[in-house]
Order: structure tokens, then sequence, then C-alpha cells
């Protein structure tokens, strides 16, 4: 959105000067508006246009504040005497730690506007909030309710940029003050003068309360009627205070005195003895423990009874394999990573190289776990170089996968005929992998 430039310099008097001007012609009826324009050095029609809205104003009932003139923006939701109410209302929320978030203050600028019957475009009430566009020009307007920087630079350092004030002590709830409190500040001498402290800022108007009994007062009629965000959205509350006394209140006393520490050694050994009583408490239906005696811990000969050995039950491998025979095996276990599951009904094919070939001992299939038992015979079981042929084309074939690779061969030595040899594949249409297991 593009920033009107203005290219003139109309419409800049000061509006004091204006209310001087009608205020001569209400003193003297005599004189015009056009001489009266000429002895201040205004537009005659500006002024004409003025004393219309003075007018208007008067029979209404609205104050001489809100009338303006020159070049205003006709469609400005609030007013600007409302905005540096809104503005005052949200740095006292943001110095009582209560800021508010662009969201609440777009829900705020809405509830204000329905309170207090100002127009507003259909869109606030869709939402049920002021627009983007709003709060975009409303921050424009009022740059002081934005935490920014200055200047630039690596060190936008200002140490004069807090008042003096802002580090007196304030009372930021609206909680009692407790009555030693109330009565340490009655006894405090006061030596420092107050200094009253000039504020630019336009304060909204202190809220009175009426009587209980006065049901119509003129005083509350005229609160409603002025613009004040805290009527809509209070300020928080604080919430009670708690007395917390977590240590024992005690006389003044020289600890370090023979009848000081005797006192506190006593407590002390007092404490000590309560927590070592432990003192079973017994529920209804349950039975004490059961003590063991002399004649249940001995045998019928007399003598101690033997601790039970606890016997650890091993987990059963594949029936094939026998952990305690000391001869050569060779097993597999093919897992299929592209399914998360065991590649069953696979063909494998265990070779071994002998006069310079590769002779076949053994075809075997995967079963439903993806294993295949021991592929050696008892007259095989020697060292050598052997090679497993898993034969993937035909697995993946069957579940309808197409596969980079057709065949894999995975080829080892054997060095140590008293070992278990285990040779997972971890499989997948476009690659593999393998390790020994155990």
């Amino acid at each position: 959105m593009k920033k009107y430039k203005k290219k003139s310099e109309r419409g800049q008097i000061s509006k004091d000067i204006y209310d001087k001007a009608a205020a001569v012609l209400e003193e003297d009826k005599t004189k015009t508006v056009r001489g009266i324009a000429k002895d201040f050095g205004l537009c005659h029609m500006t002024l004409t246009r003025y004393l219309k809205k003075r007018s208007k104003a008067k029979e209404k009932g609205i104050p001489m504040e809100s009338v303006t003139f020159g070049y205003q923006k006709n469609r400005q939701v609030f007013n600007n005497n409302e905005e540096t109410i809104l503005v005052n209302y949200l740095t006292k929320c943001s110095q009582i730690c209560y800021g508010l978030t662009p969201k609440d203050v777009r829900q705020l600028a809405f509830a204000c506007a329905l309170k207090y019957n100002v127009t507003t475009p259909q869109s606030w009430h869709n939402n049920k909030e002021a627009g983007v566009d709003w709060m975009t020009a409303f921050l424009k307007r009022n740059p002081s309710i934005i935490n920014e920087f200055k200047k630039t630079g690596i060190a936008p350092f200002n140490k004069d940029i807090f008042p003096h004030e802002d580090f007196l002590s304030a009372f930021v709830t609206d909680r009692e003050l407790d009555g030693t409190a109330s009565s340490n500040i009655e006894n405090t001498p006061v030596t420092t003068e107050n200094t009253p402290i000039h504020s630019t800022k336009i304060q909204p108007p202190p809220t009175q309360t009426a009587s209980l009994n006065d049901t119509t007062s003129p005083i509350l009629e005229c609160i409603e009627s002025t613009f004040a965000p805290e009527i809509v959205r209070p300020y928080p509350k604080a919430a009670a205070r708690t007395k917390k006394i977590t240590r024992k209140t005690r006389k003044s006393a020289i600890l370090t005195d023979t009848p000081e520490k005797d006192a506190l050694a006593l407590e002390q050994n007092k404490k000590k003895e309560n927590t070592s009583k432990k003192i079973k408490v017994i529920k209804k239906g349950m039975t004490e423990p059961k003590k063991v005696t002399k004649q249940e811990n001995t045998n019928k000969k007399g003598e101690p009874a033997k601790k039970k050995r606890k016997i650890v039950v091993k987990r059963k491998m594949s029936a094939s394999v026998n952990l305690n025979d000391e001869k050569l095996s060779i097993t597999t276990h093919v897992l299929d990573t592209s399914r998360g599951r065991p590649a069953d009904g696979l063909p494998v094919c265990l070779y071994k190289f002998e006069n310079d070939k590769w002779t076949l001992l053994k075809e075997s299939t995967t079963d439903s776990n993806g294993r295949c038992g021991d592929l050696l015979e008892d007259e095989r079981r020697t060292c050598g170089r052997f090679k497993i042929e898993f034969r993937v084309n035909d697995y993946f074939r069957r579940i309808a996968t197409t596969s980079m690779y057709p065949m894999i061969d995975v080829m080892f030595d054997v060095q140590n005929p008293g070992e278990h040899y285990h040779i997972p594949l971890l499989l997948n249409p476009f690659g593999f992998s393998t390790y020994r297991g155990s």
C-alpha cells in the first residue's frame, strides 16, 4: 500500500486559531466571516465550514474537542482522542506485565466499537475483531507502543532511555498491604518531597462509583458515555497472597552458648528417635508377615536346608542346529526390508570351490520365517571356500515386484571346522547387504 505524500501546505494551521476566530465572531455579531478570516490569515470557506460544525455540535451536545477541520481522515474508526486513550491503556497493560498480542488488540478494538456504538466495517462483525489493515495503520499512527531499536548499528545502546521515574517503587497490583507492612510505613518518618510528574499522555477520565442505593445516577451515565477500554476489558487482579511459614519461629538468642546448644541437641535427638521408630499399620484383610522359625529352616535330619538353585533356560534355536555339536554348520536368514518381513520361499543354493570349479552341495528354500537350516552334509563339513546363491528373481516375480538383481552370490571362506557360520541377507529390490551373524 503506497503512502500518500502531501504536495501543498494547506490545512496546517492550528485549531486554536480557528477557535479564536470563532470566539471573536460569537462576541461581535457585526463582523463578517471574510473580515475575520482575513485578519487571522485563514481561508473564509474553511472557517465557514468550521462554524457550521461547531453549531451542529452544540445542538447535539457533542464536545468541541471532537470537532475537526481541514484534511482529516473521514473513514477513520476511532478519533484521535479515543486512539490516545487506547494507547495509554495498552501502555499500562505492558507496564503491569499484562501485554496484549496483536490478536487481543484487534478483539479489544471491536469490543470497544460495539460498546460505544462506533461505526465499523462489515468485516469486523463477520470476524468479531478489527481488520489487519486497521491494525497496521494504528501502529503507524502510534509508534510509541512498539518496542524497537532507535538507531541501527552493532550496539544500539542508549543508557538514558529509561527516566529516573521508572526506577521508583510502584504498586502494580490492587492487593492491600499486610498489617505489619502498614505499621512499618506509618512508623517510618518521611523526609522526601513529592514532586509532580508531568506527562504528555492524555489519561482516560477517572472512574467514579456511586452508592448502591442510587440505581439511576448521572455519574454512571457519564462514565458509560466516555471512551474507556478498561470498562470493556478490566485490568487483571492479582491473587491473594498466601502466607507460607516454612521455618520455625524462634526468639533471638546466641546459639553458641551452652544452654542454647544443649536445647538444640535435645530437639535433634527427639527428631531422630521419631524417625527411627517405624510403626507398621496392618489394614483390614491383611495378615502379618510370617516369621521363619528354626524348625522350618532345617531339613528332616536337623541339618540346615540347602538353598535351591535357579535354573536358567536357554532360548531354543533352530531344530537343525545344536549348540553342543562341535561341527561345521552353515545357515542363512533372509529379510525383505522393503516389506518389513521375512523373505519366505526364496530359493537358496550352497556351492563349494573344488578342483578349480564350483560344486553344488545343496538346494533349499527359506521357510515362513525366512530361515534355512544347516546346508551342509556330514561328508562335506571341511574347510574351504563356499558360496551361497540367492535366486531373488524368482522371489520378486512371485510377489509382483521388479528387481535390479536377478541373482545374488555371497562368497566366504571357512577356516575353522568347529564353528557355526550364519550368513544373513538384508534384501530389497534395489540393493542388499550381508554380514556374518551369530
